[in-house]
């Protein structure tokens, strides 16, 4: 196993749900809840359209988490990213 394996994501089975942290980066997600640990971040995010139900496509992974959420590209840091549920789209 090379170096570079350990920082890859193993895709979930279509519909398990993860912690965005585990999505592999190119997959196009279903977010199913949204768990930050406060409402304005929650409202942030809302506001910019990432919300329970939407599609969100990840772009990568390091040293950011980018996803596009419509046609807004977000960044997000890894304990947000560990709040976000979601569903791999089959």
């Amino acid at each position: 196993m090379g170096w570079l394996s350990m920082f890859r994501a193993a895709a979930a089975a279509p519909g398990t749900v993860v912690p965005l942290t585990q999505a592999a980066a190119g997959s196009t997600l279903h977010v199913r809840e949204i768990a930050v640990d406060d409402a304005l971040r929650s409202d942030r995010l809302a506001s910019l359209g990432l919300v329970a139900g939407c599609r969100i496509v990840l772009r990568q992974r390091r040293p950011a988490y980018v996803i596009d959420v419509g046609e807004t590209t977000l960044a997000l840091d890894a304990d947000i990213a560990r709040g976000i549920r979601v569903a791999q789209l089959g």
